[in-house]
């Protein structure tokens, strides 16, 4: 099985617990994900525990599922602007504002989950990639792998050729990810997925990466 990365969590948590230990008010910090009662709600519900019992009191975190706070794009200008304390996302919609992130969106970069996990648990290269996005004030806390991609069309798919003229959905819009499909006729469509499921079922999408 060939893997890509689906999801990972960034945030500036560092710097709210250093806050932290100066102030005496209490500070909210916003967690923000997509999609609700899966493996990242649940990370996001002991990542919460785990802040509030070193803070103290100090810290009061906030979860906020099922876009909540907005779709992704504007999630993850709000992490870089820093009124979003964190986020988890695909990876592909970062790359505005670090483009190495795309590299994770490489078919066939891990044969299974188990060997991403080993990966992206590696010291060095852990020390690699907390350098992305550190000029725009954001720090890679949680590299994950979510599942495997796949491909979801309403049209049967069994050559690459069925694929030609289709309006597939795409995790952002990382080169990596959008011209290989250009190149087997595929229209790529960036949305974020609060907005590719209702395009999937009103049909103004043919498929979906996801």
């Amino acid at each position: 099985m060939r893997t890509l990365m689906k999801y990972v969590a960034i945030g500036v948590v560092a710097a709210v617990l250093a806050y932290a230990g100066q102030a005496r008010a209490q500070f909210t910090m916003k967690l923000s994900q997509p999609t609700i009662n899966d493996v990242t709600y649940e990370y996001f519900k002991r990542m919460k525990a785990g802040i509030e019992q070193r803070a103290g009191g100090k810290i009061k975190v906030e979860i906020y599922p099922a876009n909540q706070l907005g779709q992704l794009p504007a999630v993850v200008e709000g992490v870089a602007l820093g009124t979003i304390e964190a986020a988890a996302s695909a990876n592909g919609f970062w790359i505005s504002l670090e483009p190495r992130f795309q590299v994770l969106d490489a078919p066939g970069l891990f044969d299974s989950v188990s060997h991403g996990y080993k990966m992206l648990n590696d010291p060095a290269i852990r020390a690699r990639m907390a350098t992305w996005g550190a000029d725009k004030g954001i720090e890679l806390l949680a590299p994950s792998l979510y599942s495997p991609l796949m491909l979801l069309s309403h049209k049967a798919v069994r050559t690459a050729g069925d694929l030609q003229g289709q309006k597939i959905r795409t995790q952002g819009g990382a080169p990596i990810q959008v011209e290989p499909l250009k190149k087997l006729g595929v229209i790529p469509v960036s949305l974020p997925l609060g907005e590719a499921l209702p395009a999937m079922q009103n049909k103004t999408i043919d498929g979906m990466v996801g």
